[in-house]
């Protein structure tokens, strides 16, 4: 049983890395096309959006989805099979939570919301969800909103500190915003969801288990 447990320990400690890392670029690379096109297309906003920067937020909303799953996708390839059409259905559906937070009870709703779906909808199953499944499922979940509670003082002591201001309308400090928030939540809830997950994927009586 040793052989066995030190390969499900290294594959455990494999599919963290790669959850991490997918995470991490994914979210700064996808967050920072978001704010070029959201916000740089359209110009500066207040609150309330024009139709064409609505537009613009959607299409680069559906942009961060169609970066983040699809390299989730590939840091997960070896322990679970993620289907090109959740991966489109993940990307409608984190689109729409992101703007039904927004528009309905404002920011920080539409982080919150948007963040869930980015965080599950690549490995999320309810087949089977019960017992060591389902406390996995629920802390692997509660991981990306642990990520967002962390990177929120972060966040303000950025500010304080004068490295951007995000009501400022321009494009810089509106970048700045979007990839240190996205990247931060990225770090911190990778990191902290690739444990539980990694036990989920990996349960200790297989080395390849599926969600």
């Amino acid at each position: 049983m040793e052989p066995e447990s030190s390969s499900i320990k290294d594959s455990r400690t494999k599919m963290r890395y790669r959850w991490w890392f997918a995470n991490v670029a994914g979210l700064i690379i996808a967050y920072l096309l978001f704010s070029l096109i959201g916000h740089g297309i359209t110009g500066p906003h207040g609150d309330d959006l024009t139709l064409a920067q609505d537009i613009a937020h959607t299409l680069g909303l559906l942009v961060v989805g169609l970066v983040v799953f699809p390299a989730q996708r590939a840091a997960l390839r070896p322990w679970l099979q993620v289907s090109v059409s959740r991966i489109i259905i993940g990307t409608v559906v984190f689109t729409a939570a992101f703007q039904f937070g927004a528009k309905t009870y404002r920011p920080p709703a539409d982080w919150i919301l948007g963040f869930t779906v980015l965080g599950t909808a690549a490995w999320l199953s309810f087949h089977g969800l019960k017992g060591l499944r389902l406390v996995w499922t629920i802390t692997t979940t509660m991981g990306f909103w642990i990520g967002m509670a962390l990177t929120t003082p972060v966040m303000f002591a950025a500010i304080r500190a004068g490295l951007f201001n995000p009501d400022s309308p321009s494009l810089l400090d509106h970048t700045v915003t979007w990839v240190l928030g996205a990247g931060m939540t990225g770090i911190i809830g990778a990191y902290v969801s690739g444990w539980s997950l990694s036990r989920l994927l990996i349960p200790s009586d297989s080395t390849y288990g599926a969600a």
